[in-house]
């Protein structure tokens, strides 16, 4: 029986890492009710068998260093992406120009934005260009090399013509940030992108759901002294706010 229950409880693990990228151990021993030594037990069981990524004092989804189609992100976590987006809206200037991020939470602030019009739109994002056909804004799509899994363009054609516009707000997303100094991403030519636009924009804002602050991935791609705002929800833990707080202006909704 006991081969079961812990059967079972591992399966549950894996996911609640995968709905939400990961977990501290004690966090963990709190939802099922056991010892953090039976946690770690169990999560040493599925880093072997490659179900998790066991990390020190937790683990993360073994999805957590991979690229995930955009339509399976966009479906997760969608009511607090749109509280965040409708809270980042506050930050657009009628007539303005601003650029939208890769990723499903700048997709989602593009659908809002479709309604908008006399605002001109950089993007590298075929999901954000696709929210706003239709609409009476100016969009403009920077070409390169295709990355089928988020559907946006990378590579030097897309950092050339980056490198040449300047944008009054850049609204940028994240794979996670947990030991990290800054935002990430997934892919080191994706990153390229951001850095580029970052340094070209007034204002930097990183639009993120609160489960984000326990994911992480490969390339950091900013610091947080080089953003301006991290809109969030309020299920950001209170000592992530603290110790963010120190480098750039958290708003939670």
């Amino acid at each position: 029986m006991a081969k079961k229950i812990a059967a079972q409880r591992q399966k549950e693990i894996v996911e609640l890492l995968e709905k939400n990228g990961g977990y501290k151990m004690t966090e963990l021993a709190e939802i099922f009710q056991v010892s953090k030594e039976t946690i770690r037990r169990d999560l040493i069981h599925l880093n072997e068998i490659g179900a998790i990524q066991k990390k020190y004092g937790g683990a993360v989804s073994a999805y957590e260093f991979q690229s995930q189609p955009v339509s399976a992100k966009s479906e997760k976590n969608h009511a607090l992406k749109e509280k965040i987006c409708k809270k980042a809206l506050e930050f657009i200037q009628d007539n303005s120009v601003i650029y939208l991020d890769t990723g499903s939470t700048c997709a989602c602030l593009a659908s809002m934005l479709s309604k908008r019009e006399g605002l001109t739109i950089i993007t590298n994002s075929l999901s954000v260009a696709q929210a706003l056909i239709g609409s009476k804004c100016i969009v403009h799509v920077a070409g390169g090399q295709m990355n089928s899994l988020n559907l946006s363009f990378e590579g030097y054609q897309t950092t050339n013509f980056l490198g040449t516009v300047k944008v009054e707000t850049a609204f940028f997303g994240t794979t996670g940030f947990d030991q990290h100094n800054g935002p990430t991403t997934i892919d080191f030519l994706d990153a390229q992108a951001k850095q580029t636009i970052l340094h070209n924009s007034k204002t930097s804002i990183v639009l993120t759901d609160s489960s984000k602050a326990t994911s992480t991935a490969l390339s950091q791609y900013a610091t947080w002294q080089e953003t301006d705002y991290l809109i969030s929800d309020d299920g950001l833990p209170k000592e992530t706010i603290s110790k963010l707080g120190e480098y750039t202006q958290i708003i939670t909704v």
